[in-house]
Formats: C-alpha cells, sequence, structure tokens
C-alpha cells in the first residue's frame, strides 16, 4: 500500500477531532456544524486483494496500477463536505449512520448505470470512478483501461495522463475553496468557477 501524493493535502487539517476508526474508516477534521457525520473528508476501509479481483469483475477489466493503489489505501472517498467522490466496493448497502458502517458511493452500481447511458465510451474502455460537485455544475471522473483520467461534463472532457495527475488537479482546485472549517465563500461562486477551470481549455 502507498500513500498517495495528495494525502498531504488531506491530511493538513488533521486533529483531535477526527477520528481512526478499527475497521480502517478515516474520517478528518469535524466541521462546526450539527452534523454527526459532518466532515471535511472520509476515507474508507482498504480494499484487499479479493476485493480488488471483484472489482475487476465488475468493471470487465483490470485497474491502471495508481488507482488500485488508491484503492488499497482507501476504498473510495468523500472529500471537501462531499464536493469530491470517489466511488468505491461495497458488500452490501447499510443505512446505519455509526461511523464504523459508512462505506463510498458504490463504484460497480454507477458503472452498471454509466454503461447503459455511456455505452460507446463504456466500450472504449472508460469507467466512471468518481464525480466532482458545485452549488449547480457536476462533472464525472472517468478513467481509462491505459491509465488515462478525464474530467467530463455533457458538453466537455479533459483528460490527463493517470488518475494521480487527475485526482492532484481537482484537489489543488477544490482545496483552495476551503479552510478547515469548510468552504470559503458560501455562495459558492469561487468553487464554481474553480471547478470550470478544471475543463477549461489549456
Amino acid at each position: 500500500m502507498q500513500t498517495p501524493p495528495f494525502a498531504k493535502t488531506l491530511f493538513k487539517c488533521d486533529d483531535p477531532t477526527s477520528l481512526k476508526l478499527e475497521n480502517g474508516n478515516r474520517f478528518i477534521r469535524k466541521l462546526p456544524d450539527d452534523r454527526s457525520l459532518g466532515y471535511l473528508h472520509k476515507l474508507f476501509t482498504p480494499l484487499d486483494d479479493a476485493g480488488l479481483e471483484s472489482l475487476h469483475q465488475a468493471l470487465e477489466q483490470p485497474l491502471p496500477a495508481d488507482f488500485t493503489s488508491f484503492l488499497q489505501w482507501s476504498n473510495g472517498a468523500s472529500l471537501f463536505d462531499n464536493k469530491i467522490y470517489l466511488f468505491g466496493l461495497i458488500g452490501s448497502l447499510s443505512r446505519d449512520l455509526s461511523p464504523e458502517k459508512q462505506q463510498p458511493i458504490s463504484i460497480d452500481d454507477n458503472n452498471r448505470i454509466f454503461a447503459a447511458t455511456n455505452g460507446a465510451r463504456w466500450a472504449e474502455g472508460w469507467r466512471v470512478i468518481g464525480s466532482v460537485v458545485g452549488w449547480s455544475s457536476s462533472y464525472a471522473i472517468e478513467l481509462h483501461r491505459d491509465g488515462r483520467c478525464a474530467i467530463t461534463s455533457e458538453q466537455i472532457a479533459r483528460s490527463m495522463p493517470s488518475f494521480t495527475q487527475c485526482l492532484s488537479t481537482v484537489i489543488d482546485r477544490v482545496d483552495a475553496c476551503f479552510s478547515c472549517d469548510g468552504i470559503i465563500d458560501r455562495s459558492h461562486a469561487e468553487l464554481e468557477s474553480a471547478l470550470a477551470s478544471l475543463v477549461r481549455p489549456q
């Protein structure tokens, strides 16, 4: 298991309000509100070899090495108060609100929908692995079997050479809109601009 390069950004707000649970779930920085699960970042129980094999089968193709390494570090994630979602493998859906029972958004369920609605990209080897959301905008994070990663909307897509580069770019843009207490600009205008820059022609 290798710690991803963007972990330093995620852990800069780690403090005594964070939770590190026996099952591997880790919640970073309790936000100053009344939500029991209101944490800046949520990381989930790492995938073992059996889980990775199940995911390979569900997605019908092998996973790029850096994304596999990420899943062995955290099986999906919810970052920046649910602005970035990275999907993960789940066994069965739980509605239990205890921290130990929290789990990622299902990567296989989302890819069943993706295969049905984006058949051409599925056939080309793309799989949806996450999303980035603002106030009024949303973007998918897609991963190709050759390792490329793309940030996509209905109108545009920006491709990068790897999952690590893609996620590092997304995290850097969104991180600038947040403090350890949450989003800085409550109108979300700053965040919307940051997200638009992700797909703006370079």
